[in-house]
Parts: C-alpha cells; sequence; structure tokens
C-alpha cells in the first residue's frame, strides 16, 4: 500500500513546511512527512484549544542528542550525524496572541493595528511565550549557576589612550619690531634658551628712531620756548608738534620709562633694546648680530610652559563618555609612580576618517616645567555616564547579535530567557533601558546552557502550537509565508 504523504518539512528548520518536494532556505532536501506517522486523535475528532496561557497536554517529540535543535514529531535519524533521534514527552507551554501582517510576517505587533508597510490590517496569531526552565538544586550546584543582582547605580567608565604633550597655543608670542633696523646685539642668542619676563633680548639701531628722538627733543624745546608766547597758534602749534612726535614714538612700543629718560637726559639713544613680555623658553629664532631686521619679520618666538597641552585620540564610540571640563590623569615614563591631574580643554569638531578617531586637548598645569612638548603620556579619563542608572553585570548579557538576552532567576529554580534592551557598556556592566527592574535577579554562569535548554523547549511549543492550531491533530496548516 502507498504511503500517502501529507507535507514537505525542512529538517534543521521544523517551522519550514512546503506542499511539494523541493529544498529548504539552507539548501537541504525537505523531507516527507506521511499520514500514518501522525499520532494523536482521528481526523474527525476535534481537540480542545488551549486557552491563552495553559498548558496543552503531554506530547511526544524525537530529538537528536548530539543535535537539539533537530525535533521531529515522527521517529527517524538526525539529518546532521544520522543518528537515531530520542523519544521525548514535552508539555507544550503557555501561549499568548500577537498581530502579525499576513504579507509582512516580520511586523509584529502586541496591539491590533495595520501594517505600517502595506496598510492590511494585522491578524491574531497564537505564539508560545518564552519557555521557562526549571533546575533542581542539585542540578543548579552541578552546572554551577551564579546569580546576581540588577541594581541602580552610578555608572562610570575609564577610557584608556596615548597622548603628546604640546605647547598651549594660547602662550606663545611672536617678538617683533615696528621699525626696521640693524642688530647691534643679541642678549638671547640661541633657541632652547630660558627667558624672564622684562629681559633684555636684542638691541637694534634704527637710523628712523633716531632722527624721531631728535625731532622730539626739538619739539620739547619749541614747547619751553614758545609755551609763554602770547600768540595762541604759536603756543598750540609747539605743543601739537611734541604730542605727534611722542605719539610716534609709542606706536614703535618706545616705552614711556624711555620717554621719561629721553627727556631728562635730553640726549638721543642710538639704540633700540627690545625686552621679553614673558616667561618662558625661545622655540624659534631668527635673527643674528649684524643682520638687518624689517618691521614685519618675526625676530623670536616665546612659549611659556607654566601650562601644556596633551593631545589624546579617542574611539568614535567612545564619544558619549567625553564632555569638557572632564578631570583626566596623565603619567610619564620618566617618572613612574606619579600621576598628574588636568582637564579636556577643548573636543575637536571633526574625525579622523582614516583612523576613526577624534581628537581631544587636555589641560595640565606645569609649575615646574617638568613636562616637554613631545614627550609620550598614559592618559585615563574618568568620565560619569550618569548619576544613576540601571545596570546588569556584562557576563550575564549573551549576545547573539540580533538581540541581547539575559536569564532571570524567577526563585524555586525557574529560569527564563529575557530578552533586553542594552545602553553604554562601561565597568564591566551594561545600561539597562528596557527589559528588567531593579531587584530582579539574572545568571552570570551558565546561563548558555539554560538558553539553549529554553530554544528548544520554544521550538517544540511552536512545533506543538502549530499542530493543535486547527484544533485537529493531523498534518499542521502551513504557514502562508511557509508554503511553496
Amino acid at each position: 500500500m502507498e504511503r500517502k504523504v501529507l507535507y514537505w518539512r525542512a529538517p534543521m528548520d521544523p517551522s519550514y513546511i512546503s506542499d511539494k518536494p523541493g529544498k529548504s532556505p539552507m539548501g537541504m532536501d525537505l523531507v516527507p512527512v506521511y499520514e500514518d506517522e501522525q499520532t494523536g486523535a482521528p481526523a474527525d475528532t476535534t481537540a480542545p484549544a488551549s486557552a491563552p496561557g495553559e498548558s496543552a497536554g503531554a506530547h511526544d517529540i524525537y530529538t537528536c542528542s548530539m543535535h537539539p535543535e533537530v525535533i521531529q514529531d515522527h521517529p527517524g535519524r538526525c539529518p546532521q550525524c544520522g543518528m537515531e533521534l530520542v523519544k521525548k514527552t514535552v508539555e507544550q507551554g503557555a501561549v499568548e496572541i500577537v498581530y502579525t501582517c499576513p504579507m509582512h510576517p516580520e511586523v509584529i505587533s502586541h496591539e491590533p493595528g495595520k501594517c505600517p508597510i502595506c496598510g492590511m490590517e494585522l491578524v491574531a496569531k497564537k505564539i508560545p511565550k518564552a519557555a521557562t526552565v526549571k533546575l533542581t538544586p542539585n542540578v543548579v550546584q552541578k552546572i554551577g549557576v551564579r546569580t546576581a543582582l540588577v541594581e541602580v547605580y552610578p555608572l562610570k567608565r575609564k577610557i584608556r589612550t596615548v597622548g603628546r604633550v604640546v605647547y598651549d597655543e594660547t602662550r606663545i608670542v611672536d617678538i617683533t619690531t615696528k621699525i626696521g633696523g640693524w642688530v647691534e646685539q643679541l642678549y638671547v642668542d640661541f633657541t632652547g634658551q630660558m627667558v624672564n619676563k622684562g629681559q633684555s633680548l636684542i638691541d637694534i639701531y634704527s637710523p628712523e628712531l633716531v632722527s624721531t628722538q631728535e625731532e622730539y627733543l626739538l619739539a620739547l624745546q619749541s614747547k619751553q620756548t614758545l609755551g609763554e608766547s602770547r600768540f595762541p597758534e604759536v603756543r598750540d602749534g609747539a605743543a601739537s608738534m611734541l604730542t605727534s612726535t611722542r605719539r610716534r614714538l609709542q606706536l614703535w612700543d618706545i616705552t614711556e620709562a624711555q620717554i621719561a629718560r629721553l627727556e631728562s637726559e635730553k640726549k638721543v639713544q642710538k639704540l633700540m633694546t627690545i625686552y621679553s613680555p614673558q616667561r618662558g623658553i625661545v622655540i624659534d629664532k631668527n635673527v643674528f648680530e649684524g643682520g638687518y631686521v624689517k618691521s614685519d619679520m618675526p625676530m623670536y618666538r616665546i612659549a611659556d610652559l607654566s601650562k601644556v597641552w596633551v593631545d589624546v585620540s579617542i574611539y568614535e564610540y567612545e564619544l558619549p563618555w567625553v564632555a569638557l571640563g572632564q578631570t583626566a590623569s596623565m603619567t610619564l615614563s620618566y617618572a613612574p609612580g606619579k600621576t598628574y591631574t588636568g582637564k579636556i580643554k577643548f573636543i575637536y569638531p571633526y574625525l579622523e576618517e582614516k583612523t576613526r578617531t577624534v581628537q581631544v586637548r587636555l589641560e595640565f598645569p606645569n609649575p615646574d616645567w617638568e613636562f616637554k612638548p613631545g614627550m609620550y603620556a598614559d592618559v585615563v579619563i574618568e568620565s560619569p555616564i550618569t548619576m544613576e542608572t540601571l545596570v546588569v553585570p556584562d557576563e550575564a548579557v549573551i549576545r547573539s547579535g540580533d538581540r541581547n538576552v539575559v536569564v532571570v532567576d524567577l526563585g524555586g529554580g525557574i529560569f527564563e530567557p529575557r530578552g533586553i534592551t542594552l545602553g553604554v557598556e562601561a565597568d564591566n556592566h551594561f545600561q539597562v533601558l528596557e527589559g528588567l527592574a531593579a531587584g530582579d535577579r539574572v545568571a552570570t554562569s551558565a546561563q548558555f546552557l539554560i538558553d539553549s535548554e529554553s530554544r528548544l523547549k520554544e521550538a517544540i511549543q511552536k512545533m506543538l502550537a502549530r499542530r493543535t492550531s486547527d484544533g485537529k491533530e493531523p498534518a499542521p496548516a502551513m504557514p502562508a509565508g511557509h508554503q511553496h
């Protein structure tokens, strides 16, 4: 007698059903399911449907000891290793109602409505709830189940990176003269030399400056002589000449002390001395004795090292953890064991495309001038992400790429895998945005074994739910999305 084929199914995915031979999405040949292999109620007998949340009774299934993902409702061999499938009696778990689109099965909602893709009305569908796993105390001890409390506390992260000491650009000055002349003498004659504020740097001879000093002395003498004139035009002319000449000297950066000396001594100063406006080191020198300097020529560049910058690079994903004013610590190889404290001064507004990093500028006080530009430093940025947030240990999270799962300890040896939404990661913890509450307990070890057992149960429940979805025991109704 010829056996009657009810349908074809995928060996690796029992939910994939077809009304004709072919291949599964994984490329495997579909296997036939025969009428005489189906067990249970006769075709004309209606089995009572399970109410949502109730058990549908015991069922026999067949699975592979080596490949628990292989599940069938009839005896046979494992399509992967060829081993005989073993019989297992299971209870169909609770079900829940969801709403899905007939044309777009990936659209799933817990409320009635319309499909956001095509606008069709969503249809109700029963699906098994997440399968729980019950373990005896002996099994819990054998597989080493440990749990941790889900709690609320300040989440912090340490960003470790390498930095480079550079000059503080706001503390660099160029020394120039506003009048051309010849260099008569250099008081600071090499790069790297330390200078103090007000220290003499260079003497310049400028014929134009000499002639202006002579004009000033003549204007001063004229004012003194004609200041008592009874003609206002004469008095005002002498005063105006003195004022304009004095103003010219001031614009050339001749100090009030130098002008006062010129007035008291009545003697023209042949040389003009340039002084350092700040304490620092000479990092650039462009003048030599006997040379000529122009009015727009930078003669020295002096950098103040009382504060320095440290430039570091952080990765793109670390950006949420940094902000202006945050504290950073630094260690240098030449001073092991010594830690220096600074702050984030500036975050560059662009990304280095090749390295996918952002440059961050730190500022450190350097009162003893021990930091030398060009030094490399190990930097740690301490970053509080939030004052209070719900966190879970990172070792408790099972990350599969498309979902994040934790195994929740419900008490009494019952464990439930639960999908959660994660935020940022720091301090060996994940921020939990959705799925857990403070006070929950989650497994931090052996959770992979528990999750695997739960997945097996869930797959079995889905298969059993299909078998009873129409109230009869024969072949399950083929889902529209899986008929071929």
